[in-house]
């Protein structure tokens, strides 16, 4: 498994345990609306898909080529039956309602319907595409300091 998608995957992971451990306070059905309208405002469902997408595509380069159709279909059959927006909304509304005020929620609606909240949902995969790349460079640059580290810290292992 690369790098990339051992980080997606463990950020997949943190997400979801954070909301299955997230306190369960009574939120107002005002306030998990505006978190609703502030998912579909920031473009979180496409955004997760072009994620899914890149998921399946970086998890398919190690699998042998007369298979990486079939793993690919059921890997994005698997995500998308989990993992869709519509599955997870709920539990990520939930989660930005209880982090965020119903007005604080509403004001950060508002920017992004405005040009520049717009390109920004544009542009977010692309950014978090070229963050993981730069900390993959900066990991690989460093490694054998880390690895030594670890020598350090377990001998023996």
């Amino acid at each position: 498994m690369n790098l990339n998608l051992k980080l997606v995957v463990v950020c997949l992971f943190i997400m979801i345990s954070h909301i299955a451990k997230s306190q369960t306070a009574p939120i107002s059905a005002t306030r998990l609306k505006a978190a609703e309208g502030l998912l579909d405002a920031s473009g979180v469902g496409s955004q997760l898909t072009g994620m899914y997408g890149n998921i399946v595509d970086a998890s398919s380069a190690q699998i042998p080529d007369d298979k990486k159709v079939k793993f690919k279909e059921i890997m994005l059959n698997f995500l998308n039956k989990y993992m869709s927006y519509a599955a997870i909304k709920p539990d990520l509304a939930k989660m930005y309602a209880q982090e965020f005020s119903e007005e604080e929620l509403k004001q950060i609606t508002q920017f992004y319907l405005t040009p520049a909240g717009k390109k920004m949902n544009q542009k977010l995969a692309l950014l978090q595409q070229k963050g993981m790349e730069i900390g993959q460079q900066k990991m690989q640059a460093h490694l054998p300091e880390f690895q030594e580290e670890l020598k350090k810290a377990f001998p023996g292992n």
